[in-house]
């Protein structure tokens, strides 16, 4: 069998995983940069049509590019913080939201042409009831696109240690890394494929506004560059195209 080794830190057992989700929606912003879902709308060949599903999907970013981008998609999109959803129907009106953990998908067997999950799996309480969950809801045609971070990512958890003694924290109630093995393990274990991978560390600004922030933060800048000679394994996460 094959096996994964992960890092796993809980920052608060006391309360739900849904109640933490909804505080930090309610304080805070797990977005990305809009480069960053530029760069995954591109890594995963800009669909054009048929049914997307992405889950814990936050404010949905993601899936608004791909409705901004072609009228023949079908955009669905569930999370576990009723509150990220609250500001996610506010501003994407084309998408289809409803509030659902990862391991209780409420779709119907091999609906999803493309299912995504954007540096969320290792948030789950259930790492392999979720990925059973996302190959569940895919067509036996349709592809799975999961992004994960890395245990030893050098710009991130590496960087952290020698800085701080310690690997990065956020403040999601669970999180872990796991090397790339230890993913592609996970993944395969469940009875996936793994057709393609990918390394990702930063995205090059594709917006004014991206553009901007870079030029106000010229250590991002650095890191940005350093990032083009870091080798796949030494990345901050991995990115799985997957399919059945």
């Amino acid at each position: 069998m094959k096996n994964s080794y992960f890092i796993e830190i809980r920052l608060d057992e006391s309360e739900s995983i849904r109640n933490g989700y909804d505080f930090i929606y309610s304080e805070e912003n797990l977005s990305q940069l809009d480069s960053f879902y530029i760069w995954f709308y591109n890594k995963i060949g800009k669909p054009k049509m048929g049914k997307i599903l992405d889950i814990a999907c936050g404010h949905a970013e993601f899936l608004n590019i791909c409705t901004e981008n072609s009228k023949e998609v079908n955009c669905y999109g569930c999370d576990i913080s009723q509150k990220a959803l609250e500001n996610a129907k506010n501003n994407h009106t084309k998408v289809t939201f409803i509030t659902s953990t990862a391991e209780a998908l409420p779709y119907k067997n091999n609906y999803f042409d493309i299912v995504t999950n954007i540096g969320s799996l290792e948030h789950f309480g259930s790492l392999d009831i979720a990925i059973n969950e996302m190959k569940r809801v895919t067509k036996d045609n349709g592809k799975i696109y999961i992004l994960v971070p890395n245990t030893f990512s050098l710009l991130t958890n590496i960087w952290n240690v020698v800085r701080f003694g310690q690997i990065a924290i956020d403040i999601q109630p669970l999180q872990r890394y796991g090397t790339y093995r230890d993913w592609e393990n996970l993944i395969t274990r469940n009875g996936l494929s793994i057709s393609k991978s990918y390394k990702y560390e930063r995205p090059f600004p594709k917006t004014g506004s991206d553009f901007l922030y870079f030029l106000q933060r010229p250590k991002e800048i650095i890191r940005l560059l350093l990032g083009l000679l870091i080798p796949k394994n030494l990345s901050w996460c991995f990115l799985f195209e997957c399919q059945k």
